[in-house]
C-alpha cells in the first residue's frame, strides 16, 4: 500500500507533466514455494528471538554465579577466622606449658623453639584470616551494592539435589544460548540452500495491483477525478543460460548446509560430554561434602583433645604436631570440596539455565 507522484519537465514543448497515484495496493506472491520459504524465515526469526532472550537470562545467571562465588569466599574466610582463633587459643595454652616444661628440663630447647614457632605461625594466620575475611566481605558488599552490615548464613551441607545428566542435557538443548546459536546457523544455512535452489530453477509468481491515478499538466489537476486502475500479472522465469553457474551455487549451498550439520553434531557431542563430566563431578562433590565435614570436625576435636594430653605431659610435641598437620589437611579437603561443589553446581545452572533445587527453568525473571 502506498502513494506516489511523478513529475516530468518537457523542455521542447516548455510544459510540465504530473502523474499521481493517490492510493495503490500491490500484492506479489510466488505460485509455489512461498509457504515453505515463509516457514523457514519464521524459524530463523524465532531462533533469533530465543537466542537474544537466553543471552539475557544467561547474563543474570552469571551474576548469580558470581554472587555465589564471592559469598563462598566470604563464608570460608569467616570459618578460617573461627579456626584461627581456636588454633591460637590452643597454641597459647601449649606455649605456657612448654615454658614450664623447659624450666623443669623435661623438654629440650629445640623442642620449645618448635612450640614457639608454631605459636607465632598461628598468631600470623589469625591476623591474616581476619584481614582476608574483611576484604572478602568488602568485595561481596561492593558487588551487591550494599554495606557490610549483614551476616552470612551457614551453607547447607546436607540434602543437595541429585543432578540427572539426561535432564540437564535436555534443558541445555532448549536453554543454552550457544546451542541455540548453532541451531540458528543451521536454520540460516537451510534457508540459504532453499533460496539457492529457487533462484537457480524455474519459478513463477502472480502480481495483483489496484489503485487510482490521474495524469495532468498541473499538480492540482493531477489529484482531481482520478481513475481506477487494476491489473493482474503472472510471471514465469526459466533460467536458460548459466546452468553451470547455477549448479555450482546449489552445490555450494548444499556443502555449507552439510558442514553446519557436522559442526552442530560435533558441538552437541562435545557439550553433552562436558555436561556429563560436570554433573558427575557435582554429584560426587555433594556425596563427599558431608564426609569431608565430618572428617574435619573429628580432626578438630582430636586436636583439642591432644592439646589437653600435651598439657598433662602424656604425649610429645611431635605427636601434637602430627595431629595438627592432620587437622590442616582435613580442613583444606573440606574447603576444596565445598568450593568444587558450588562451582560445578552454578556452572551447570549457567549452562542449562535450570534451577535443580526448584525444578524450574530460570526464565520466570523476565516473563
Amino acid at each position: 500500500m502506498g502513494t506516489s507522484l511523478y513529475y516530468l519537465r518537457e523542455f521542447n514543448s516548455n510544459r510540465n507533466s504530473f502523474n499521481s497515484r493517490p492510493l495503490y495496493i500491490s500484492l506479489s506472491q510466488p505460485l509455489w514455494g512461498g509457504r515453505k520459504s515463509f516457514r523457514l524465515n519464521k524459524a530463523v526469526e524465532f531462533l533469533n528471538f530465543s537466542v537474544a532472550t537466553k543471552r539475557l537470562i544467561k547474563s543474570l545467571a552469571d551474576c548469580q554465579k558470581e554472587t555465589a562465588t564471592l559469598y563462598l569466599q566470604a563464608y570460608i574466610a569467616r570459618n578460617n577466622v573461627a579456626y584461627s582463633k581456636l588454633m591460637s587459643s590452643a597454641s597459647d595454652t601449649i606455649l605456657k606449658h612448654a615454658k614450664l616444661e623447659l624450666q623443669y628440663g623435661r623438654i629440650a630447647p629445640h623442642e620449645y623453639k618448635q612450640v614457639e614457632l608454631q605459636w607465632a605461625e598461628h598468631a600470623y594466620q589469625a591476623s591474616l584470616a581476619k584481614s582476608t575475611y574483611e576484604q572478602s566481605m568488602h568485595l561481596l558488599a561492593n558487588y551487591l551494592e550494599s554495606d557490610n552490615n549483614f551476616l552470612l548464613a551457614d551453607i547447607t551441607i546436607k540434602n543437595h539435589p541429585f543432578i540427572d545428566v539426561d535432564i540437564a542435557y535436555q534443558h541445555a538443548l532448549s536453554n543454552n544460548p550457544q546451542l541455540l546459536e548453532n541451531e540458528l546457523l543451521l536454520a540460516t544455512a537451510r534457508k540459504r540452500l532453499y533460496d539457492a535452489k529457487n533462484e537457480t530453477r524455474a519459478s513463477s509468481s502472480i502480481s495483483l495491483n489496484y489503485g487510482i491515478n490521474q495524469y495532468a499538466h498541473s499538480i492540482s489537476m493531477a489529484y482531481r477525478h482520478p481513475s481506477q486502475q487494476q491489473n493482474a500479472q503472472i510471471t514465469l522465469s526459466l533460467p536458460i543460460f548459466n546452468w553451470g553457474m547455477n549448479r555450482n551455487k546449489r552445490r555450494m549451498a548444499e556443502n555449507d548446509f552439510q558442514q553446519e550439520l557436522i559442526n552442530q553434531e560435533q558441538s552437541r557431542n562435545d557439550f553433552k560430554l562436558y555436561i556429563y563430566r560436570l554433573s558427575h563431578d557435582c554429584n560426587n562433590a555433594a556425596k563427599h561434602l558431608e564426609l569431608a565435614l565430618q572428617a574435619y570436625q573429628t580432626a578438630e576435636e582430636t586436636y583439642i583433645a591432644m592439646t589437653r594430653q600435651y598439657a598433662l605431659a602424656r604425649i610429645t610435641i611431635a605427636d601434637l604436631q602430627e595431629t595438627r598437620n592432620t587437622l590442616i589437611e582435613y580442613k583444606k579437603a573440606f574447603d576444596e570440596t565445598l568450593k568444587n561443589y558450588v562451582d560445578d553446581y552454578y556452572e551447570l545452572r549457567v549452562l542449562t539455565l535450570y534451577d535443580f533445587k526448584k525444578h524450574t527453568d530460570i526464565n520466570f525473571i523476565i516473563y
